[in-house]
């Protein structure tokens, strides 16, 4: 029997993955430009194929999510992983649309509209972030930040009025003030900046303030 699961537990099972396995049942084309940390691809139409090999234990918790409840990918891998005889399938039906882009891993990110973006993601591909990284060292927030800047600031001259599309960092836990507090900061890094809010009920909030002032 396949059970729901609704995002607040799935942020516990995120924060100790080693308890449930996290499965992506979107097209592999999907899941490279975006998907849940920790998460493997098992798309809905080749399951009975490689869930054997990625999910040899039929009695671990497996999570199934996709795009979104309008998906129904999801919902056809996990019944079909029941009926293969997983007894412990669980069905995130909110999908990747419910999730803040902070938490996924993007790949190339940049060109989709007209102004350029720079996702946060840009900060780890840094060579010297990658040294730090491997040496042990973790960024604090700040040096997180002031990385994101300086690698805006250097794309900004070189797009002039296209502008630059800057992501504020934003996870299940910060608040619309936050993520308002945040934008209005990097509005303040460049002369042709575009504040980008989460797709999230949280980043509807800075979105409806930022328009009642401009209005007002």
């Amino acid at each position: 029997m396949v059970t729901e699961i609704h995002r607040d537990e799935l942020k516990q099972k995120l924060d100790h993955p080693k308890k449930s396995i996290l499965v992506e049942a979107l097209p592999a084309d999907h899941f490279r430009k975006l998907h849940l940390p920790g998460a493997i691809n098992v798309p809905a139409d080749q399951v009975r194929t490689l869930a054997p090999e990625q999910l040899p234990n039929k009695d671990v918790e497996v999570i199934v999510y996709c795009a979104g409840p309008a998906c129904h990918a999801s919902r056809e891998a996990a019944d079909q992983l029941t009926a293969m005889g997983y007894s412990n399938v669980r069905h995130y039906v909110g999908g990747k649309g419910e999730i803040p882009t902070r938490l996924c891993a993007f790949g190339t990110f940049l060109g989709l509209s007209t102004a350029k973006r720079p996702t946060p993601t840009f900060v780890a591909k840094n060579p010297d972030v990658q040294r730090l990284i491997a040496s042990g060292r973790k960024l604090t927030w700040d040096e997180q930040k002031e990385e994101y800047k300086k690698i805006v600031q250097r794309i900004s001259p070189l797009v002039g009025n296209a502008g630059v599309s800057i992501e504020v960092f934003a996870d299940f836990n910060t608040s619309a003030e936050e993520m308002l507090a945040q934008g209005k900061e990097m509005f303040s890094w460049i002369p042709n900046a575009y504040i980008k809010y989460p797709c999230i009920y949280e980043g509807s909030g800075p979105r409806r303030c930022r328009c009642s002032r401009a209005c007002g």
